[in-house]
């Protein structure tokens, strides 16, 4: 369509009425609302994945919302009574007199303009907003995009770059002589009128506003996260022009949007509809977006695929986010017509910056003290006096007249006394939860750890006998133990194990399998070793001895043969049956919660049998178990999801639906998320390290390991699938197993004269990890950045950002959190973390741009050379990581970070046996400081001193080690074992209700 005949299609007659004040007062307090809801819904929306698409619907529908109103004549009575003055170039202005009541007087035909010429400079205003809202659109893609390189927010400036337009453009400098009402004022008021009437003081008090609003929101924002922003990537300096750009962007659409009301409201051009202009304004951005879109999807299955078939959660976070962006749009556009330009953005933005603020002290459970509780107080104090200025200047009648020809409305009296209430508020009450800590908390952790560990050891052991044995099984799990439980305890009892109560590992592992049927069972097993496609290797047990199926993938024949290394033991006791062993590194199993539930309580409820049980398995099992074909079959219950994106189809569906990880996306991972951390932590440390497992409470987890963001071999299945696997996530159904890795000492700890491992306090004093980057492949995307491994080596040795510490107070030496910069952090806390051999799995940019933030990595050194450091880390790859078991063994204190877990959970205890690290990774310095020692000097006048925890770190080293060597044993993975496979015979036997051992 012809743009003069879109714009002429437009335009209408709209007679005037008097607006009743209830309504101005409804549509601010809605705008308000608005703002309130939106900014918590646009940070845990599914909606910003796709920022380009989401743009698309919330354009179109605002734009068709506000043409459909105002085709209903709904927002007709808030045309009319625009009564305001726009951006109109001063030297038309300058022709102009301007009466008390905002009527317009002049000789005739000064500063009117033609409808023609008119039409010409709408049409010219209507063009530029479509082309900003479409450039607005390409610059949120990109600021989301690299979001973890933003700086801050620009948007407090605001309201001042407007003021700054204001007065350059729309503003006459004042004329005449002094107003009547000035000439018999005091002395006092004559000064404070003019004051408020003064050229600059608009600009002033909202430069004030935004300066102050900005530096409080630094002192209140969260702590950055360790999401790589690589210095070395355009990204780093690009994202803050972006930024920049956009509230230039905002601004001008702004600019025009109030300059089409305003020539709505100019009685010479009372037949412009503005409103139905603004909807074809929002609607053609969306077309034109449709249009380059549908090029690009046709080009890219990926995108049509996506496009075909959208996820669920994508489309419930994109309504509910059009949904409040479009109601709050149309009380926007409610206040706007009432309203002038600054005063709007004011409005706006106080209530935006302040909100932000106040959620921020809220939210933070470790003080922030980048700037001092004193600075803070007088930031909110000057916000406070900066908003009043403000609104006194723009309640001046004398400022009024200067930029409105027209009666308008600035800031309503009672948003000034809810900003007075706020900012009281914060002042009195806005505190974080967590203030500096009077005592180190490692301290309270490492005496808890000692206490958990005595209560768990004595329930682990408790039975002294076989019949107890068999009495405290009953108990614990609401069955007869299975058939030969007693050779089993005989086996655990000769190898000295003092593990024979605790086995809740494998009970809730077993627990949903028990609502299969063992036919089922039998016949999901044959599913999955027949199909080579599942990445599974099958052993067969037949009549005491062992076979391992015929197509075995020869890259893992390994892992299998392990596998039967320690079935061996044991085998003679086991009955007839088929085993499908994971062949990948990650887990492959995940039952959405909402079905699984059922079939746990099912399970759970099944009632402990009077009878004593019949103590054999079934006869003739064999025949029960389908031969495998030699012709493999292609059928499959799993899928392959490789390289993509798995926590929110896989990662969080065994949550409760209410839970954060189903219910959030925070897609800003620029922000450490804090309220994600805290149920398990105590300020900067890990204090559960079970609960630190669940991904239910961590919608952050998402974008924070490799698993979660692109697998290397991920084919996963949401039906029960009897797999079993190495390690798993929590939230997993694998079945647990202990793995063969360590079993055949693929790496073991081996100290010899070349490498010895010295005494404690003969060790370098340093953090020690090497590693590669397996953890997931980054085929182009840029998912590296958020790998846990990636991020572990740009915090130590690339990091741009303050980091926050656990330091010595420089006088009293108590503990207080103290904001360092990297060149402080390095100059405190020794280090030495590197990749190794180059970089690996990787495609696309995402191989160069490694490359370029973390070099080409530093040489591998000999396994053995880790014990001549005191602190190692450990981080998982692509599943578990297989050096933690000789790091316990060793007099080194582990520092573990890990998603995945695997059989021994439980037996360990953290702050006890090892050190815990957050996956965030943001208490790792704090950590290392407690152990390590810091010495003030360094930075004099910042940092007390403390002296190196040696005696903790060497005591958790040496229990680690003892424990290790106590509970982890190979002859406690052949237990462990033994007793899985005589649970799983009995789960898989058509008679398991009658079967099970008793005394």
């Amino acid at each position: 369509m012809d743009a003069q005949k879109l714009l002429s299609s437009m335009c209408v007659s709209c007679p005037t009425h008097h607006e009743p004040v209830h309504r101005e007062l409804t549509s601010s307090s809605g705008l308000v609302a608005g703002l309130v809801i939106l900014p918590s819904l646009v940070r845990t929306s599914f909606a910003i994945d796709r920022p380009i698409h989401s743009s698309i619907v919330v354009l179109a529908v605002c734009g068709a919302c506000i043409i459909g109103l105002d085709r209903t004549r709904a927002l007709k009575d808030t045309k009319s009574h625009r009564h305001r003055y726009g951006p109109i170039p001063l030297e038309d202005a300058n022709d102009r007199l301007t009466s008390g009541n905002g009527s317009i007087h002049g000789e005739e035909g000064v500063g009117k303009q033609s409808p023609l010429s008119s039409l010409r400079r709408l049409r010219l205003v209507f063009l530029i907003l479509v082309g900003a809202l479409c450039t607005r659109v390409e610059v949120l893609h990109q600021v989301v995009r690299g979001v973890q390189c933003t700086r801050g927010s620009y948007y407090p400036f605001l309201p001042f770059l407007l003021a700054v337009y204001d007065f350059a453009i729309v503003r006459r400098h004042r004329q005449g002589q002094k107003p009547d009402e000035e000439q018999d004022a005091t002395s006092f008021q004559a000064i404070f009128a003019r004051l408020s009437r003064h050229r600059y003081m608009l600009v002033f008090s909202t430069l004030l506003l935004g300066l102050c609003s900005s530096l409080e929101l630094s002192a209140t924002a969260p702590l950055s996260s360790t999401y790589v922003c690589a210095s070395t990537l355009p990204a780093f300096s690009l994202v803050p022009v972006y930024q920049l750009l956009g509230l230039f962007l905002d601004a001008l659409i702004l600019i025009l949007v109030f300059h089409i009301l305003d020539l709505s409201s100019d009685s010479q051009q009372s037949n412009v509809n503005a409103h139905r202009i603004i909807g074809w304004a929002l609607l053609l951005p969306a077309v034109i977006w449709t249009a380059v879109g549908a090029v690009i999807c046709f080009a890219n299955p990926d995108d049509r695929r996506w496009i075909l078939y959208p996820e669920r959660i994508y489309l419930w976070g994109l309504f509910n986010l059009t949904l409040a962006i479009c109601v709050t749009v149309l009380f926007a556009l409610s206040v706007a017509s009432r309203s002038r330009l600054v005063s709007f953005s004011f409005l706006v933005i106080f209530t935006l910056t302040g909100l932000a603020a106040l959620t921020s002290d809220w939210g933070q459970h470790v003080q922030v003290l980048g700037f001092s509780d004193k600075l803070k107080f007088v930031f909110v104090t000057t916000v406070f006096v900066a908003g009043i200025l403000y609104a006194v200047v723009e309640m001046s009648a004398e400022n009024r007249s200067r930029s409105s020809t027209r009666n308008t409305s600035g800031v309503p009296g009672w948003f000034l006394y809810s900003i007075a209430g706020l900012l009281i508020f914060r002042v009195l009450f806005g505190k974080p939860y967590l203030g500096q800590p009077s005592s180190h908390p490692i301290d309270i952790l490492i005496g808890r750890a000692h206490s958990q560990h005595d209560l768990w050891k004595k329930q682990a052991s408790s039975s002294k006998s076989l019949s107890d044995a068999v009495a405290v099984y009953r108990q614990r799990y609401h069955r007869n133990p299975p058939p030969h439980f007693d050779i089993w305890y005989d086996y655990a009892t000769s190898r000295s194990s003092i593990v024979i109560d605790d086995y809740d590992n494998i009970h809730n592992d077993l627990l949903p399998y028990w609502s299969l049927s063992p036919a089922e069972i039998r016949q999901r097993t044959w599913e999955i070793i027949a199909n080579p496609w599942s990445d599974a290797g099958g052993v067969h047990v037949r009549a005491g001895s062992l076979e391992i199926s015929a197509n075995m993938p020869g890259t893992h024949r390994w892992m299998v043969d392990g596998v039967t290394h320690i079935m061996e033991n044991f085998v003679e006791w086991l009955p007839d049956m088929d085993l499908a062993f994971n062949l990948n590194d990650e887990a492959r199993v995940t039952v959405p919660f909402e079905v699984l539930e059922p079939l746990k309580e099912a399970s759970s409820r099944t009632a402990l049998s009077e009878k004593l049980g019949v103590a054999g398995f079934s006869q003739e099992r064999s025949p029960g178990w389908a031969l495998i074909p030699e012709q493999p079959i292609t059928d499959s219950r799993f899928q392959q999801r490789s390289f993509q994106r798995t926590f929110h189809e896989f990662g969080a569906v065994g949550c409760p639906p209410s839970s954060r990880a189903r219910k959030e996306r925070l897609w800003n991972v620029k922000d450490l998320c804090t309220t994600c951390a805290a149920p398990h932590s105590l300020g900067h440390f890990l204090s559960n390290w079970t609960l630190s497992a669940s991904v239910c409470h961590q919608p952050d987890l998402a974008d924070l390991h490799g698993v979660n963001l692109s697998p290397a071999a991920y084919k996963g299945s949401h039906e029960l699938m009897p797999m079993f696997s190495q390690s798993k996530p929590a939230g997993y159904n694998d079945i647990l197993y202990p793995s063969a890795w360590n079993y055949m000492d693929k790496v073991k700890y081996a100290p010899s004269p070349e490498f010895p491992d010295p005494p404690f306090s003969e060790k370098e004093n340093t953090l020690f990890w090497r590693g590669a980057t397996s953890e997931g492949v980054s085929p182009g995307s840029g998912a590296w950045k958020g790998m846990t491994r990636q991020r572990l080596v740009h915090l130590t040795n690339n990091v741009t950002t303050p980091q926050l510490i656990l330091l010595p107070q420089p006088r009293t030496n108590k503990p207080s959190y103290t904001l360092l910069t990297p060149t402080n952090v390095a100059a405190l806390l020794n280090s030495s973390v590197h990749l190794v051999d180059g970089i690996a799995r990787c495609g696309g940019r995402d191989c160069p741009d490694q490359v370029k933030e973390f070099g080409g990595g530093a040489p591998r050194s000999d396994f053995q050379h880790h014990w001549h450091y005191r602190y190692l880390v450990d981080a998982d790859g692509a599943g578990f990581s297989g050096r933690f078991l000789p790091f316990l063994q060793s007099g080194s204190v582990p520092f573990k970070t890990a998603l995945f877990r695997e059989w021994y959970e439980g037996r360990l205890t953290a702050w006890r046996h090892f050190v815990p690290l957050d996956l965030r990774l943001h208490g790792l310095w704090s950590t290392l400081a407690y152990f390590a020692g810091v010495d003030g000097g360094i930075i004099e006048g910042r940092v007390g001193k403390w002296e190196a925890k040696a005696k903790e770190a060497e005591d958790i080293a040496e229990n680690g080690r003892k424990w290790a060597n106590t509970v982890l044993r190979k002859e406690d993975m052949e237990i462990y074992f033994f007793r899985l496979l005589l649970e799983w015979g009995r789960l898989t036997d058509d008679r398991r209700d009658e079967l099970g051992f008793s005394v």
